[in-house]
């Protein structure tokens, strides 16, 4: 057309720094990726025509986009690796002052797991857990609200414990955290990462399944936390319940339910004495001897499948009920800890890097 000229991309300064940019992240992402698995362009290029929703393009094309030149990229390829590496559109096509670095894009993330939205999930559930003393055998109360907040989901988490002053004074604590719920979609579980302004944070993990008549009534988790005594990794079981739980329950059974065990118990033989002599468990007891009768020992093993197989209609709660007890009194007793705090050995880097991971032994 007369009158018109026609210009190229590559006179305004802008764009020739946006496109480097892209081409620069891109190659950030490919460059370590092959230098330790060995990935090349044709590579690349089969993977892209491999996909589902793939397309078959040039190596000179590819070679341009992942090269420092001055090519301008092509944007249809641009958009293929993003797909093909998981990687956030905007992210890589951010103004070329942005510093954010490239993450996985909301898609890869979904195809796992997926922001809890069951509305059976939805409200304040009460919890137990041990107190992060390990000094104390004492059991913290926590609540545990979630609810939806347009079109996410927030999990805004309360705990309550009762520690005891120098002076002998007992005052109440509490901590706040929040953060989101994710289901994990192939394990059928339940995760959530709840932090606070003083940067601790509790990581809670419990299966998932779909209440079709109710909502959520109780779930047995682990937790693990930052907020001990010692700033160390403590990890434990915890107890989430629809409703409070009386304190002579809590009392009678929680030390069973939130020991750290397995199929397998080991219960010294005081202890099994001291239930029989329990009026309110010596003539129930008499049913479940087997499991801890015959040679005399100074440490019984139980095995938790061998009470519960001790039930003889399934379908009697009464009898499960009576089970249940007999369970939790014995394993309240169980050698087992409650809670475990992580902490490496003064010992153990050296022993890690010197023995562990010499050629000889």
């Amino acid at each position: 057309m007369a009158g018109t000229t026609k210009t190229s991309a590559n006179d305004d300064p802008r764009i020739v720094q946006q496109y480097k940019k892209i081409k620069d992240r891109l190659i950030k992402h490919y460059t370590p990726c092959s230098e330790k698995n060995g990935l090349t362009f044709s590579t690349v290029r089969d993977q892209l025509s491999e996909m589902p929703e793939g397309f078959d393009v040039s190596y000179t094309a590819l070679r341009d986009v992942l090269t420092y030149n001055d090519k301008i990229p092509n944007m249809c390829i641009v958009l293929g690796l993003c797909r093909l590496w998981q990687m956030d559109y905007a992210t890589v096509l951010a103004p070329p002052e942005s510093n954010v670095k490239p993450v996985p894009s909301s898609d890869a993330l979904i195809a796992k797991s997926a922001i809890l939205d069951d509305p059976d999930y939805s409200g304040t559930f009460y919890g137990y857990m041990y107190t992060k003393n390990l000094s104390r055998n004492e059991v913290s109360d926590f609540e545990l609200d979630i609810k939806p907040l347009g079109n996410t989901t927030v999990a805004k988490f309360r705990i309550h414990s009762r520690p005891s002053k120098v002076d002998g004074k007992v005052v109440d604590y509490e901590q706040f955290y929040t953060g989101t719920p994710i289901r994990l979609t192939k394990t059928n579980s339940i995760f959530m990462l709840l932090s606070n302004d003083k940067g601790y944070f509790y990581f809670l993990l419990f299966g998932y399944r779909a209440y079709n008549f109710d909502k959520l009534y109780f779930r047995k988790g682990i937790a693990i936390t930052t907020e001990s005594e010692s700033d160390k990794l403590l990890l434990q079981n915890f107890l989430l319940f629809q409703k409070e739980i009386d304190e002579e329950k809590r009392e009678k059974f929680f030390p069973g339910m939130l020991k750290i065990t397995d199929d397998c118990i080991w219960i010294p033989k005081a202890d099994i004495d001291a239930l029989r002599g329990d009026v309110d468990f010596s003539e129930i007891l008499e049913k479940y001897d087997s499991s801890f009768s015959g040679k005399e020992r100074q440490m019984y093993r139980i095995k938790v499948t061998q009470i519960l197989d001790c039930i003889e209609d399934k379908f009697d709660q009464d009898e499960i009920n009576e089970a249940m007890q007999v369970l939790f009194a014995l394993q309240g007793k169980a050698v087992a800890p409650s809670r475990i705090e992580y902490a490496n050995p003064d010992g153990l880097p050296g022993f890690a890097k010197i023995y562990l991971q010499s050629d000889s032994v």
